[in-house]
């Protein structure tokens, strides 16, 4: 088999890794959150957010109750000597505000707990999916790694195949596809541009002259 078969032989093999390529990610694209679950995701963020809702609304109207509340507790226009009157009201208001605070801070239990079982919910809903999901995409990861070990496998092969021969023949060859190109290797050169010149009358000294460098194919598409 001549080297512009072995070419032709090596875009096949391209070709097919690239179209198992394209058949892979087609089904990875295929592979998708149902649209269900997705819906459930974003009817516990709404029912997250109304309870978020609720309960700043239900805190507003406390807030609002507790200052109505605490304008009722008039100070005493009494003398001094009922001190103990003002006192009294000081100690309720301190017991309004303490209600109010505490029942805040009640709510705002409440309302985490609420949300967090709907968070657990929604775990309990979409957790089987998203590894279902990532499942098969492994599958098909690795399904499609296989198919095309072979392939890539061949094209290694005839690659390092191709590139030896080109270099016996030293010059580029041209598929229908693909065109290895012959890189004549490099001039190893001198240890120092003066020994050029010195070698003129002392030729023993090309001794020291580095080795040519190895010539390269490089394979192109054409």
């Amino acid at each position: 088999m001549n080297i512009k078969q072995l070419l032709d032989q090596l875009s096949d093999f391209q070709a097919q890794v690239a179209f198992l390529d394209m058949q892979k990610q087609e089904l990875l694209d295929e592979v998708k959150i149902p649209a269900e679950v997705l819906a459930a995701q974003d009817e516990a963020n709404k029912a997250r957010q109304k309870l978020d809702s609720e309960m700043w609304r239900r805190q507003k109207e406390r807030d609002e109750l507790r200052k109505a509340a605490l304008a009722e507790v008039k100070d005493p226009e009494m003398p001094p000597e009922f001190v103990a009157a003002l006192e009294a009201a000081r100690a309720e208001r301190e017991a309004i505000m303490a209600q109010y605070s505490q029942n805040n801070e009640l709510d705002i239990d409440v309302t985490a707990a609420a949300k967090a079982r709907l968070d657990a919910e929604l775990q309990v809903k979409v957790a089987d999916v998203y590894n279902q999901v990532a499942t098969r995409k492994q599958e098909i990861n690795i399904e499609f790694t296989e198919k095309a070990s072979g392939a890539n496998d061949n094209i290694a092969k005839l690659t390092a195949e191709i590139k030896e021969a080109v270099k016996e023949c030293k010059e580029s060859v041209k598929g229908s596809y693909l065109h290895a190109i012959y890189v004549k290797g490099r001039d190893g050169g001198w240890d120092t541009p003066k020994l050029e010149g010195y070698a003129l009358a002392h030729p023993e000294i090309l001794t020291a002259k580095k080795p040519d460098g190895e010539p390269s194919v490089t394979i192109r598409k054409i």
